[in-house]
């Protein structure tokens, strides 16, 4: 979160505050969970924003946006005053969330904490996450859990914000000359599923890595998506009908195997290795011209004659294209990513790579591959899947327009096939094409209900018209 997760920044650290916080730290939570890693930063940075770690979790993880407040972070009095706010009128809350009101800055609920890790402060409840008023059995292991966490890094405050969590660690707690004053650093602990630990760490690390490589995948194919967790395949075949989604990997060795990295070159590198961004790009682009990513990069550097910041972007996303831009200048004075002058004409065809081309498929109208038999869905289920984009604006404004003018069924896009190998490589066209054959049978729903909106409409606009014929002879 940067170093502002409570409301006032956190104080930097210096590089050498930086090692001996995230030594305490690790050596704090070791015990606690089977596994932890800080992502790793360019040895030329000299301060640093708050410390993150990466810790295995493999429980349910709830959502929510709460916070817990000690007396030794705000005062006796504060604590003593925030338990007593009464809890909010629950008929008052439902018209919150029906009219969609903003949170207030006050907390929607108080729970006092009087016995264990959260014991003599109280947990204030934001409501600012998928559920407004978290509770249950998972979500009084996850405030245990913070709980014990704060008290193993000598932290006097947390805030989670679904899978992240905050603490507020006194200066004083690594260095003795704060002692007495009240400035703190901000350690973020981000939880993970054990198979995705090694994935997120790779991604978070350099600031920057997963950004680029987030844009190297998306100018191989529009239907490819890389998350900090694992790769997938996000593709929506039928407009209205939710997107499939396919996970190809969490390995992030077979990731840079099929991109075409080195991932032995990652590993050797460890941290504090590389000391400037340059360091990074070099791996990033030291790949065959012929591998996905220098099919990517290829159409980076056709493409790209300028950088991409603009005066509008501020905050995160000025920082993220800063990122990107930096990279695309840099490739410009690198010979073996030169541009040809053929290859600025075409700009569509990078090279010679055929792969660039999408496919051009005759579309098959629904009616002659959905059929009962043959599509094992349940009408609940099929039902399901149409009703999740019911109530959305673009199933009511746009409700005539996906209909096929010619067959009167349901338009489909098609995946590309940079998209189709990947599936290919990665062994799951088969998982593909089953989610596929449940969109269609939905899609075939969805047709059905817009034809008989329509007929319903042009019954309704003829008998006005007859009626307006019959007052008009009268």
């Amino acid at each position: 979160m940067g170093g502002n997760a409570f409301g006032r920044p956190a104080r930097r650290l210096s590089q050498g505050q930086y090692e001996v916080l995230k030594v305490h730290v690790h050596q704090a939570l070791s015990p606690i969970f089977e596994g932890l890693m800080t992502p790793r930063n360019l040895s030329s940075k000299i301060d640093h924003g708050d410390l993150d770690v990466l810790v295995i979790y493999a429980q349910a993880l709830p959502y929510g946006d709460e916070e817990w407040v000690g007396p030794e972070s705000n005062g006796e009095a504060e604590v003593s005053a925030l338990a007593n706010i009464p809890a909010p009128d629950p008929l008052v809350l439902e018209v919150i969330k029906k009219l969609d009101i903003k949170p207030a800055l006050a907390p929607l609920s108080v729970v006092k904490q009087s016995e264990g890790p959260n014991g003599g402060g109280i947990i204030k409840v934001w409501g600012t996450g998928k559920t407004e008023i978290p509770e249950g059995e998972d979500v009084n292991r996850m405030r245990d859990l913070c709980g014990t966490m704060r008290e193993s890094i000598q932290a006097i405050a947390w805030r989670r914000r679904g899978s992240e969590v905050s603490f507020k660690v006194p200066c004083q707690v690594i260095d003795k000359a704060h002692k007495g004053d009240n400035q703190f650093y901000q350690v973020d602990v981000v939880f993970v599923r054990p198979e995705h630990i090694a994935f997120h760490n790779m991604m978070s690390s350099y600031s920057s890595t997963g950004l680029l490589l987030g844009r190297l995948i998306r100018n191989y194919s529009k239907h490819l998506t890389l998350h900090l967790t694992h790769l997938i395949v996000r593709h929506s075949p039928y407009p209205g009908i939710p997107a499939i989604d396919v996970t190809l990997t969490s390995s992030p060795e077979r990731f840079c195997l099929w991109l075409g990295l080195d991932y032995q070159a990652w590993e050797d590198a460890g941290e504090g290795t590389w000391s400037t961004n340059a360091d990074l790009w070099k791996w990033l682009t030291d790949v065959p011209q012929d591998s996905i990513a220098g099919q990517a990069i290829s159409r980076i550097v056709t493409r790209r004659n300028k950088p991409s910041i603009h005066d509008q972007l501020t905050g995160k996303r000025k920082k993220r294209a800063e990122f990107a831009d930096g990279l695309y200048e840099w490739l410009q004075d690198d010979p073996r990513w030169a541009v040809s002058p053929e290859a600025e004409q075409n700009e569509g065809d990078v090279g010679s790579h055929e792969a660039w081309k999408s496919p051009t498929p005759t579309p098959t109208p629904i009616s002659t591959v959905i059929a009962a038999e043959s599509v094992d869905l349940s009408i609940h289920e099929q039902k399901s899947l149409v009703d999740l984009n019911k109530e959305s604006v673009e199933y009511n404004e746009k409700l005539n327009s996906n209909l096929d003018p010619v067959t009167s069924e349901i338009a489909r896009t098609y995946l590309d096939a940079r998209t189709s190998a990947a599936l290919e490589y990665w062994g799951k066209q088969g998982e593909y094409d089953e989610l596929l054959e449940e969109r269609k049978a939905a899609a075939g729903l969805l047709a059905e209900r817009q034809r008989d909106r329509v007929d319903r409409k042009e019954k309704m606009e003829g008998d006005q018209k007859k009626y307006e014929l019959e007052v008009k002879d009268w």
